[in-house]
């Protein structure tokens, strides 16, 4: 009998020593991980000044540091062309170190006056471009091949000018995670969805809100093949996807 007590006892004892080894050896594990992610945010640079810098440059920067980036504009709109915009802030401020920098944008001064001046029937050379007023653009609309070589050369000569045409949605699906940002493919004319002709033009990671609905009957949602009429900022062309980046001015469902 005392032999059996002792033989649980015994048991008892080196089970609870397991589990005291399991316990005390944990927090040295996080430790080595906490440490791990220590020196590897100790072998960052510290962070540079980036603010008045533009933001696709200070982006290419901090990623070739190892730094993650997220980018923001002051008034909410959404940021199709980085190489438009100037950081007005950042965080971590100069100085600090970290896994992501936030970088704040903003337009820079002459690019508002701009718009302004297109707004009141300013200059001719910053005058909003229609089908009717160039033939490029026209030509651009109704090209059978939305990979055609013309496109790239429109976006490049165009970049970062107005355009104003009617076209259709030929798809839409949420951006990444977000419930209510959305990718939305386009195309001119009222096809939606059947759409050949044409650049496949894309507004990228925008809300609702960001699309500025014009109009006497706004409505509170669109989809795909809803027909609109579309004013935007010309962006970049990228041939290995074949899409035309867009950045919303305004848009009216017709």
């Amino acid at each position: 009998m005392k032999k059996v007590f002792f033989s649980a006892l015994l048991a008892t004892a080196l089970l609870t020593g397991c589990d005291e080894a399991s316990v005390t050896d944990k927090p040295s594990q996080d430790a080595s991980n906490t440490s791990k992610e220590s020196k590897e945010a100790a072998s960052k640079a510290p962070l540079g000044n980036y603010v008045g810098k533009n933001l696709a440059e200070a982006r290419e920067h901090l990623e070739g540091l190892g730094y993650a980036v997220d980018v923001k504009s002051t008034d909410g709109a959404t940021i199709i062309l980085e190489s438009n915009w100037n950081v007005t802030a950042q965080s971590p401020k100069a100085g600090g170190t970290g896994d992501t920098v936030v970088l704040t944008a903003a337009k820079p001064e002459k690019d508002l006056t701009a718009s302004s001046e297109q707004d009141t029937g300013g200059s001719e050379t910053e005058a909003v471009i229609t089908a009717k007023t160039s033939k490029e653009l026209a030509a651009l609309l109704v090209v059978p091949d939305n990979c055609d070589d013309s496109i790239a050369g429109f976006a490049s000569k165009y970049e970062g000018r107005t355009i104003e045409f009617d076209g259709s949605i030929a798809n839409m699906i949420n951006h990444g995670s977000y419930k209510t940002r959305y990718d939305i493919l386009l195309y001119p004319g009222d096809l939606g969805s059947a759409s050949t002709t044409g650049p496949a033009f894309k507004f990228e990671d925008v809300g609702i809100h960001n699309l500025n609905l014009q109009g006497k009957n706004i409505p509170a949602y669109v989809g795909v093949d809803d027909k609109l009429h579309i004013v935007a900022n010309v962006g970049e062309f990228k041939s290995s996807q074949c899409l035309f980046f867009l950045e919303p001015v305004s848009t009216e469902v017709r």
